[in-house]
């Protein structure tokens, strides 16, 4: 596959750098599908957009739950990540009185 830069070619952002690149790796793919290879992924330069303007709120207050109960199991692995480990407030937007009460149930 060939690798070139921005001061190779005439491109003056990123986005314009990730089509070039793009481009270039599909065409690399479709070569490779011809020989039976596997298809190369392809990475951008800048991270795709993400909403990162969304709300957070505390689920307990919204849902009206006074009390923590240990028994809804469902509700609390909304809490907790693949290791089992307790997700911390800025990630969930639990307020902190639950999120006091989370770990101790």
């Amino acid at each position: 596959m060939k690798l070139f830069f921005a001061s190779s070619l005439s491109v003056r952002t990123s986005s314009q750098l990730n089509t070039l690149l793009r481009e270039e790796i599909v065409s690399h793919n479709q070569t490779l599908k011809r020989h039976g290879e596997r298809p190369t992924e392809i990475r951008y330069l800048t991270p795709l957009a993400v909403d990162k303007n969304k709300k957070k709120y505390c689920r307990f207050k919204k849902l009206g739950i006074k009390y923590v109960d240990y028994k809804d199991a469902d509700f609390l692995k909304k809490f907790l990540n693949e290791q089992g480990k307790i997700l911390p407030r800025r990630i969930t937007g639990t307020s902190l009185k639950f999120q006091r009460r989370v770990p101790k149930q």
